[in-house]
Formats: structure tokens, C-alpha cells, sequence
């Protein structure tokens, strides 16, 4: 028998339909980009901004701390330690500070012996007859204190010899132990040959002397412009003479002398022929300069820093003190003219804030009135210090702090900037309030508040 197989045919399987690949849009990608690029820009911005304000406070503890530390070596060592502030080398702003040393106390000089003479600036052995120190009659005080070694064979001629006697002032110039003073009429202007050393600036720092150079002496301030004459003057006249500290500003010296007040040796005989000169603080042989950090400046301009430290005219390029010094003694507290101020103020911000003040233009885009250079007498916080930003109740400049010594105290403190804006104390500094100036009408609130005391 024969038997069919039936072969049933299975129909091929079916095979899915192939999905073809689908990519992103020009479009879409444009929009994820721009997500993405401005969620950088926002986080960017972020960490700038944090990372601007973190600067600032780190330079506001940096100093605090060197200030504190300056303070405990005083205690320490039981003797006075402190800190010189170096003003940048800046010839289109020298009003910033961004580094600071450690110094010793002072040095005395003591070498040699003086003579004291009464007025006779020009040198021609009669006591002039002007009236330096206005009290309307001609000056026949005394104002000069001469090495006495040069004088031992006169007004003209140089004794050698006579070594042992001589003060050794020029050699304290040269060296730098001594400023240089170059306002010869003490006007506060650089006039025509008062700059001595040719640096461009009217030098104008004094020194301390003590005669007599015991517990009966008192302290006057002196200027070496005299004396810098003889390093620097073509005039062989001036050259021989006696070189020469002038009281300075204009004191003359307590005792009479006992000669003619028309005699220009002031003491028959030798008179008080000692003394004890103080000079300069020094940097501590260990010391380096300590730097704040990046782009972090102490605005010395809107800080509240000894009027001594602070320029006499505004059109100078580096206007400031070469020695802005803070002193502190064994006991803590401030000592030298700076304790007098009472309460220091260091105002720290940015560099480019600065400039930003200076220019007229605020970091955030709005104009804002240009800040004028400031001198000793017409410096205030009222006009200097940015507050808000006229209608705007944004700064008109980045984050900035401030550090205050109480000078009596010796306390050390890092406090918030009061940037209220209020008061127009421009115009109307006594009346109600009528608008803002866009200044800080009281900067420094938060830190007199801390100590109860008043703005």
C-alpha cells in the first residue's frame, strides 16, 4: 500500500518591521546648548561671586590676624612689635596697599655732640630777620641743632680731626636710618628745588630728638632738610656748613640760650650739648612681607588711617607715608602719634572696585560720582566710602570689609561695612534727611557700635 505524505507548507516567519534610527533636531540641540551654557554661565557667576566675597573676608582675617599676632610679640617679647603697611608702587594709583611687614621698635642715636643756634637759615652768620613761625615778630629763637664736631673750627671750615664728637648724621641719611625732609618753607607743596633726592614726591617725615639727652630733656620733632642740603646741593657754601636739624613744625627750643637773642650761638660756652635722636622703626630680621590675598587691597583713601600717613596734596602719585607704621607696647595697646587717633579703620576691597569708584563707572554698570583724591585735612568717610547705589538698593561696588584697632585698648576686630545711604551729607551735612549721594553716610556703624561708641 502505498502511502502520501502530505507535506503542509508553514508560512515563513514574520520578521518585525525595522525601526529606522531617530536623531535630535537642529533644534533641539540648539535648546539643550543654550540649557546647558547658561546653567554654566549661572554656576559660574555663582562660584565667582562666592569665591570674590570669601577673598575679601579671608584678607579682612589675614590682617586681623597679623595685627593680633604683632600684638602678642609685643606682650611676648616685652618690647614694642608692630606692622608697616607698604603702599603699592602704583604711579597711576598709589592710594592701595596689598602687603604688610613686622617691625621692631625704634632705635636711638645718641653719638657725637650738638650745638644749638638761633635762626640763621641762609647760612651768612646773622640770625634772619623773617618771621618762619608767624607770630608777627622777626625769629630769634632757636631752631638749629648743629653737629658740633663741624663747627669746631667755624662756620666754614670742616674739622676732622675732632672725630670723636661727631654725630654721624649724614652717614644715618645716606643709609636710610633718617627721612628726608624737603619742605624747606613748610608750605606742603613741592616747589622748585625742595625735591632733594629727585623722586618726584615731597618727602615730609620727621624724626624725634631729646635734649639734653637725659631724664631733664624734652622731645622735639626735627627735619633733615638742612642736612640733605649738604648731601645734595652744588653750593660750596652750603656743603661746609655745619650740618644742620631744624626744629620742626617751627617749635622753637624751650630755654632762651644765653647770649644776645641777635647772637646766632644760642649758649656761651657749650650749653646743652647732648642728645638722644630716635630713629625710624626697624623691619625684624626674620620678617617677610605678608601678602593679602589676590586682587585684595586695603583702600587707603577710604580708610580711616593717622592724618600723619595721609597725603598733603592730592595730585601726588604716591602720596602716602613710605613708613605707615602701627606700634604696640609690652601692654597691648597702640603707642607713638597713632595711639592719639583713638579708633583705626582699614577698609578692604577689591582692586578693580577701586577702579571702578575712581573711573565713575560701579562694577555692576551704573555711573557713580568720581571719587576725588583725598589729603590729610580734607578727608571723610561721607564722601569717599560707597554706599547704595542711588535708586538701586544694590552696592554699587563688590564685597568689601573692614578692620578696626581700638588704639587705647589695643583690640583687634573685622566687622561688616554699614553701606546705608540716607543722608545727603554733601550738602546738607546738618539738616534732616533730603536724598542720597550715593556714599555711606556711616560706614563704620557696626564697629563703634561694638565698643558703644558713637559714629
Amino acid at each position: 500500500m502505498k502511502t502520501t505524505c502530505i507535506t503542509q507548507s508553514v508560512p515563513p516567519r514574520s520578521r518585525p518591521k525595522s525601526r529606522k534610527a531617530r536623531g535630535f533636531t537642529l533644534v533641539e540641540l540648539l535648546v539643550v546648548i543654550g540649557i546647558v551654557a547658561l546653567l554654566a554661565t549661572m554656576t559660574l557667576l555663582a562660584v565667582d561671586l562666592s569665591f570674590n566675597a570669601e577673598r575679601v573676608r579671608s584678607g579682612a582675617r589675614q590682617l586681623q590676624s597679623m595685627l593680633e599676632g604683632a600684638r602678642d610679640r609685643a606682650i611676648h617679647a616685652r618690647d614694642p612689635r608692630g606692622v608697616r603697611f607698604l603702599v603699592e608702587n602704583d604711579p597711576l594709583n598709589g592710594r592701595k596697599c596689598g602687603s604688610m611687614i613686622y617691625i621692631g621698635s625704634s632705635d636711638v642715636w645718641s653719638r657725637g655732640t650738638i650745638m644749638l643756634m638761633r635762626s640763621d637759615f641762609d647760612f651768612d652768620g646773622n640770625v634772619d630777620n623773617v618771621d618762619r613761625d608767624g607770630d608777627g615778630k622777626k625769629d630769634d629763637e632757636i631752631y638749629m641743632i648743629v653737629d658740633a664736631m663741624e663747627n669746631q673750627a667755624g662756620n666754614s671750615q670742616l674739622n676732622n680731626a675732632a672725630d670723636t664728637k661727631s654725630t654721624g648724621w649724614v652717614n644715618l641719611l645716606q643709609r636710610g636710618y633718617l627721612p628726608v625732609y624737603e619742605d624747606g618753607n613748610h608750605n606742603n607743596v613741592l616747589d622748585a628745588g625742595e625735591d632733594l633726592n629727585g623722586n618726584g614726591v615731597l618727602d615730609n617725615e620727621t624724626a624725634r630728638i631729646k635734649i639734653p639727652g637725659d631724664r631733664n630733656g624734652t622731645w622735639y620733632s626735627v627735619s633733615t632738610y638742612y642736612l640733605s642740603k649738604n648731601l645734595y646741593s652744588s653750593n660750596p657754601a652750603i656743603k661746609a656748613h655745619p650740618n644742620v636739624l631744624e626744629l620742626i613744625p617751627l617749635r622753637p627750643y624751650r630755654d632762651p640760650g644765653t647770649t644776645p637773642p641777635g647772637e646766632v650761638v644760642a649758649f656761651e660756652g657749650t650749653g646743652p650739648n647732648t642728645y638722644i635722636l630716635e630713629l625710624p622703626s626697624r623691619v625684624l630680621a626674620d620678617a617677610e612681607p605678608v601678602l593679602l590675598p589676590a586682587d585684595v587691597v586695603i583702600d587707603l583713601d577710604a580708610s580711616s588711617v593717622p592724618s600723619a600717613w595721609r597725603p598733603a596734596s592730592p595730585s601726588l602719585a604716591y602720596p602716602y607715608s613710605a613708613k605707615m607704621d602701627l606700634l604696640f607696647s609690652p601692654r597691648g595697646t597702640v603707642i607713638g602719634d597713632e595711639a592719639a587717633v583713638g579708633l583705626i579703620h582699614f577698609y578692604l576691597c577689591l582692586r578693580k572696585d577701586i577702579d571702578a569708584i575712581n573711573s565713575g563707572f560701579a562694577s555692576n554698570g551704573q555711573t557713580f560720582p568720581t571719587r576725588t583724591p583725598v589729603t590729610a585735612s580734607t578727608w571723610s568717610s561721607h564722601v569717599v566710602i560707597p554706599g547704595e547705589a542711588g535708586t538701586s538698593s544694590d552696592p554699587p561696588v563688590g564685597d568689601r570689609a573692614l578692620v578696626t584697632i581700638f588704639t587705647q585698648t589695643g583690640k583687634i576686630g573685622s566687622y561688616p561695612l554699614n553701606s546705608v545711604d540716607a543722608l545727603d551729607y554733601v550738602t546738607n551735612p546738618t539738616s534732616p534727611p533730603s536724598g542720597q549721594d550715593r556714599f555711606a553716610d556711616a560706614p563704620f556703624y557696626y564697629s563703634t557700635k561694638s565698643e558703644g561708641l558713637a559714629q
